[in-house]
């Protein structure tokens, strides 16, 4: 894959206009200014978006200062073949990532948007890892079903995410999750999951957390075939810190598939 880099508008002009897209040509462009809402509908309508696998926004939150419409909408593109999308300090409408714009997305990163997005609205059928980073969501009751809505995703993590008190528990259908981490979760109250796959959950300083459940069966629904599940559910491993885990209600602890338990701070990622 070869690597694009814009740093100024100009720079981007002219990344679009002179790189050449044949049916075998793959790249990765990173972006390190604000983006206006119209210059990414514009990449979502060039030449290159046909042959980007991934997009990266990226640039110093001081530089918002002097720009103006930078909030990009991402229910408005179309990216058919991009596999990774990254944003830090890029302010987006909402957290809105569907197989309709985004058929073919693996990997989602948003990091420290400079706003609060309106809702969190994901439907990804390829989707393996997300990673959410400082964020105050206005409206996150979907944001079980929208988890739900991603079959293959492995891994979860997210750093200050905040907005999911707007629900007392939220339900999570995940059939090849294996990793799940949340820090900082500072209004969450309650989590469900089925995660047959599970092998390691961690929860840091999320002090209002009343429920953690495992669901030992899919429950009803509409599923398709991307959700069976066959064999034994796999052996989790518990790490929690700063979280009464064992005063909450659920059986996260108590259930035949938990194996070690730690309250070691080592056990957490560093974001």
């Amino acid at each position: 894959m070869s690597e694009l880099l814009a740093a100024t508008p100009q720079q981007l002009e002219d990344v679009l206009s002179k790189t050449p897209v044949g049916a075998t040509t793959s790249y990765s462009l990173t972006i390190n200014y604000p983006l206006s809402n119209t210059t990414f509908l514009m990449l979502s309508t060039s030449e290159l978006r046909d042959a980007l696998h991934s997009l990266v926004i990226t640039f110093d939150s001081d530089q918002l200062t002097h720009c103006k419409n930078s909030v990009i909408d991402t229910s408005r593109v179309f990216f058919p073949v991009l596999r990774k999308f990254h944003i830090v300090s890029q302010p987006i409408k909402s957290i809105t990532f569907l197989s309709s714009n985004f058929p073919k997305l693996e990997e989602l990163n948003i990091e420290q948007p400079s706003n609060h997005p309106q809702k969190l609205d994901l439907d990804l059928p390829n989707l393996k890892l997300l990673h959410m980073d400082h964020i105050y969501v206005t409206d996150a009751r979907k944001f079980g079903s929208s988890i739900s809505r991603c079959p293959k995703l492995e891994c979860f993590s997210s750093y200050k995410l905040w907005g999911l008190g707007c629900l007392r528990e939220h339900v999570i259908i995940a059939p090849r999750l294996v990793d799940w981490e949340m820090q900082r979760a500072d209004d969450l109250e309650g989590l469900s999951f089925w995660a047959p796959s599970l092998v390691g959950i961690r929860f840091k300083s999320c002090r209002e957390l009343r429920l953690v459940h495992m669901l030992e069966k899919l429950p009803p629904g509409a599923w398709g075939p991307e959700y069976q599940y066959s064999g034994e559910p796999s052996t989790y491993h518990v790490s929690f810190y700063c979280v009464d885990l064992p005063g909450c209600h659920g059986n996260l602890l108590s259930s035949k598939r938990c194996g070690d338990i730690s309250d070691d701070m080592d056990d957490f990622q560093t974001f």
